[in-house]
């Protein structure tokens, strides 16, 4: 859908997206909100219609930078709280919920993948948080 509104020369209706690509006006209504909280795309007004008409967003910077990194660095920190809440459980009681039915050595083992999992974390927060990539977009 994105490539479709970005390539398109003008603004296009849900019913015209929906058309083009074959897929229900549900749907296509569905896809387009979601581009618009990534602001990939734009409601733009047409003089003399009611209907919402959508266009692309162009600079793909404004599109990292206002739209997916946000997301992204939410997720992530979302993701690194819960890592560090589950290691920092102590593992008789607190993950007796998430080892129960498993062997000492498969809790080890969560254990294990949960500690690489922060340390990418860690990684990846890095990055996104960096005044380097703020630099290049």
């Amino acid at each position: 859908m994105f490539a479709l509104l970005y390539l398109s020369p003008q603004s296009l209706s849900l019913e015209e997206i929906a058309d083009k690509l074959d897929i229900s006006k549900a749907g296509a209504s569905a896809t387009v909100r979601q581009l618009e909280e990534w602001q990939a795309v734009r409601c733009t007004p047409v003089p003399g219609d009611r209907r919402d008409f959508y266009e692309a967003e162009t600079r793909f910077t404004i599109i990292l930078k206002k739209g997916l990194l946000p997301g992204l660095r939410k997720k992530i920190k979302s993701a690194g709280n819960q890592i560090e809440r589950t290691l920092k459980a102590r593992p008789t009681e607190d993950l007796q919920n998430l080892a129960e039915g498993y062997t000492a050595t498969e809790s080890q083992e969560i254990r294990k993948r949960l500690r690489v999992a922060r340390s990418l974390h860690q990684k990846l927060d890095g990055i996104l948080s960096s005044s380097l990539l703020e630099h290049f977009l």
